[in-house]
């Protein structure tokens, strides 16, 4: 799944601003797990929102739980997917429409 957020000027698409990537989950019977895409979800929320704890020497003592959870649910698309997700965004390519 991908999520992106373009600027608009005169309605018109100007530029990517936001995007992510995320993977969807099926369970067994072919169903959409909200559970574990909500799991990841609220890791990424946590990442976003956590300060690492200093430790006695000053030193960032992050704990990695979140991170892992929240890249289990992420993935990164090639250079040339990338270009083409941008391009679709900005209205350079003709989509389907759903």
């Amino acid at each position: 799944m991908t999520d992106v957020a373009v600027e608009l000027i005169d309605r018109q698409p100007s530029r990517v601003i936001w995007i992510t990537f995320a993977f969807l989950a099926f369970d067994g019977d072919g169903c959409f797990d909200f559970s574990l895409f909500d799991r990841h979800q609220r890791a990424r929320v946590e990442l976003a929102l956590a300060l690492p704890s200093l430790g006695p020497r000053g030193e960032g003592v992050v704990d990695a739980a979140d991170r892992f959870v929240a890249q289990g649910g992420c993935w990164t698309p090639s250079r040339a997917l990338q270009r083409r997700i941008d391009a679709a965004a900005l209205e350079q390519v003709k989509c389907a429409r759903l």
